[in-house]
């Protein structure tokens, strides 16, 4: 910086400027369980990272927001690039949004790392298995209660939400096949996600856990499309039977839009304890 007066005389001094990338808190949300294709020795999983601008979280000392469509995300195992990806907000606020991109995994379970880059920095890492499939299947159904749903269509609070899920591998190379039914409130109103043919799955009959995300679309309550070309994530734990303890967690994409979480923790689905019903992993 140079500064001169009328007469003549000058002076200078300089400084440095320092811009530091934006903070964002980073959460898993993709698959942690596949089952490799019948036959073969891999598995596709979605790897999805959940972006939260650091001045939205509890106790945040900075509290001017960027625009978290500015980052980008790098998936890696092992140090080698998996695929990347671009944020998509959640909503319609500029500090939260998911970035998620498909990679193929060999058999065995991988640490993946999710480093965020561009106008930000942060990250997280999950394990990711890819399982032979052991022949388990998912069925059932139950309901639970809804307390802190989220995204464009939150069930209401402390209402009931009914599913209706199965899930089976397929045989002689044919892939995995199911369907979902997921019914809720939101705003008042009635709504169903119907799901099926399955994306992926993820099933291990000894852990009595399944992981299945369907291709689905929302309707409402008088069977008109709301929303198609969507994905439903679903998360279930078969804690035996009569099947009260059983948990089980819902989540409706479009793209990166999170249209339902049945219950979002800030950054990633939890399951919740059914009231009624029975989700049997075989």
């Amino acid at each position: 910086m140079t500064v001169s007066d009328g007469s003549g005389l000058t002076g200078g001094t300089s400084f440095t400027v320092t811009v530091a990338a934006e903070d964002a808190a980073v959460s898993w949300a993709g698959d942690t369980l596949v089952n490799t294709a019948t036959g073969g020795v891999s598995g596709q999983a979605l790897l999805r990272a959940v972006l939260r601008d650091g001045s939205v979280l509890p106790g945040a000392t900075d509290t001017t927001a960027g625009d978290i469509r500015t980052a980008t995300v790098t998936f890696t195992r092992d140090g080698v690039t998996l695929c990347t990806a671009v944020p998509a907000l959640l909503g319609t606020a500029t500090t939260t949004a998911s970035a998620a991109c498909t990679a193929t995994l060999p058999k065995g379970t991988h640490t993946v790392t999710a480093t965020v880059g561009g106008n930000y920095t942060g990250g997280t890492i999950a394990q990711v298995t890819v399982a032979v499939s052991d022949g388990g299947f998912l069925t059932g159904g139950g309901e639970f209660t809804a307390t802190r749903s989220a995204g464009t269509y939150p069930a209401d609070v402390n209402s009931t939400v009914e599913v209706e899920l199965n899930a089976k591998p397929g045989k002689a190379n044919k892939p995995a096949t199911g369907r979902a039914e997921v019914e809720f409130r939101s705003g008042g109103k009635s709504y169903t996600i119907k799901a099926g043919p399955v994306d992926a799955l993820g099933v291990t009959s000894a852990g009595r856990t399944a992981q299945v995300r369907y291709q689905a679309a929302l309707y409402d309550n008088k069977g008109k499309p709301v929303a198609s070309g969507l994905t439903l994530a679903v998360t279930v734990t078969d804690r035996g039977a009569p099947g009260r303890n059983d948990t089980v967690g819902v989540t409706l994409w479009k793209g990166g839009s999170l249209l339902l979480s049945s219950d979002w923790t800030g950054g990633a689905t939890a399951e919740v304890k059914l009231k009624g019903g029975n989700l049997t992993v075989h």
